[in-house]
């Protein structure tokens, strides 16, 4: 046995070393592996550390070796359940790691839910078009002030189209700044309208570090898809202002949305933006969504394992052009988002208070011009989805956290399991390749 990579530290610090005694022990069901050249590859999933066995360790564990992989939470007791052992460690690791503090971290600000793109899957479409005034964008800045951490608090500009209604975020801003308020933000936009607004406003008044645009496919594809009103040249345009930002020193993600007919388009797509992005650092990362996670999609299995077989194919590519290197292990989440973490806050334009970006017409826990809260639908948003009979022997369900909400929430079933495992194997050999590389640095 050869240990590859250790166990997160912060999952070390609360379960340590299984104690061993003399008895009947059974593979912990949570384990992925990967045949290599010298053996087998083996990443508990519930401890994250991957370690490598010859084949015929893994086959016939000698007692001396099932001491250590019971020690290493790769055996359990036969009688110990495995699901019970991976609720009292998320309670555990909560209590220890959690964020404790009761303040908001986050607020997701909507300047409107108007937009100057239709693109025909945006969840927003039945949506009330609504934009926020002044008045009520000085009425946030001092909800901020009153009660967000006063050591940071995260801004993140959504919408619609939130640069549809820039101004909004000038005068917050402007508010925070003379409050001394310690803030940054982040922006998800189509990217259009980047180009109106300076290095002083976006960098000094907004604190800008991070936008997330996404781009549906070359530019025959995405302007068919985004048609951005009253626009020529919107593609070559949101090109030059991806470029803009970066040359800003803002951190860029890009998203590539993966629908059954854009497949080939994606691919070439990823290759133009290797070529006119791909010596930029600050491109946080380019990534493949499918669009038809949820419960609004009805794809046939077919259908699904088509699309995740495509989206795999994406990811590699990205990989490959350097455009995507976050393949690394889940980490340790006590929370799944947003609506259940307790530090984030949704404002609406006209001060609604909610906790999903979803809900733009619902879902309202409170307003900013009072301190009453709707305690159900905060408790309700913490709920988990129910577990399927699957789940019991899934190696993913150390990591799994669905909730019972979500309206985004992921379909499971045997192809996105597939992706899963996919993503887990790529960061194993790549852990593994490490492993090798550092051993004949080591011989040299």
């Amino acid at each position: 046995m050869k240990r590859i990579s250790g166990m997160f530290k912060s999952i070390y610090l609360t379960i340590g070393r299984q104690g061993y005694s003399p008895g009947e022990y059974k593979w912990l069901p949570y384990l992925v592996e990967q045949v290599v050249d010298d053996g087998v590859l083996l990443c508990n999933m519930f401890t994250r550390e991957i370690i490598l066995l010859t084949e015929a360790e893994y086959a016939h564990p000698e007692a001396d070796l099932r001491r250590i992989l019971a020690e290493h939470w790769y055996m359990i007791p036969a009688g110990l359940d495995p699901r019970s052992l991976c609720y009292l460690f998320k309670h555990s690791h909560n209590a220890r790691f959690g964020n404790r503090s009761d303040k908001t971290q986050l607020c997701t600000i909507l300047t409107t839910t108007e937009c100057n793109a239709h693109c025909p899957y945006c969840y927003e479409a039945g949506c009330e078009k609504r934009t926020m005034t002044d008045q009520v964008a000085g009425d946030v800045a001092d909800w901020i002030e009153k009660h967000c951490d006063p050591d940071k608090v995260h801004l993140k500009w959504f919408g619609g189209e939130p640069l549809c209604n820039a101004h909004a975020v000038t005068v917050i801003c402007q508010h925070l700044q003379k409050k001394g308020i310690n803030y940054d933000s982040s922006m998800v936009s189509n990217g259009y309208l980047l180009d109106q607004h300076d290095r002083t406003e976006l960098l000094d008044l907004w604190r800008l570090n991070r936008v997330q645009i996404t781009l549906d496919g070359t530019e025959d594809t995405y302007n068919r898809i985004k048609r951005i009103s009253g626009a020529r040249g919107a593609y070559r345009r949101v090109l030059d202002n991806i470029r803009y930002v970066l040359d800003l020193g803002i951190r860029v993600n890009i998203r590539l949305n993966l629908s059954l007919e854009n497949y080939n388009d994606l691919t070439e797509l990823i290759g133009i933006l290797r070529a006119e992005f791909g010596g930029y650092r600050n491109i946080f990362d380019v990534y493949a969504k499918p669009l038809f996670e949820g419960d609004d999609y009805q794809l046939t299995g077919q259908e699904r394992a088509q699309v995740y077989g495509q989206y795999i194919d994406l990811e590699m590519r990205l990989c490959d052009a350097g455009l995507r290197d976050t393949l690394g292990m889940p980490k340790v989440k006590h929370r799944q988002c947003m609506a259940d973490n307790g530090h984030s806050v949704v404002i609406l334009p006209g001060g609604e208070l909610g906790l999903c970006e979803h809900h733009l017409d619902d879902e309202y826990v409170g307003t900013i011009y009072n301190d009453a809260r709707d305690g159900a639908i905060v408790e309700a948003w913490k709920e988990h989805a129910d577990e399927l009979p699957e789940c019991a022997a899934c190696f993913y369900y150390p990591v799994c956290l669905q909730l019972k909400k979500c309206p985004g929430k992921t379909i499971c079933n045997a192809a996105h399991r597939g992706y899963l495992k996919w993503r887990i194997q790529e960061s194993m050999a790549a852990a593994y390749k490490k492993e090798q590389e550092a051993e004949r640095k080591a011989d040299v």
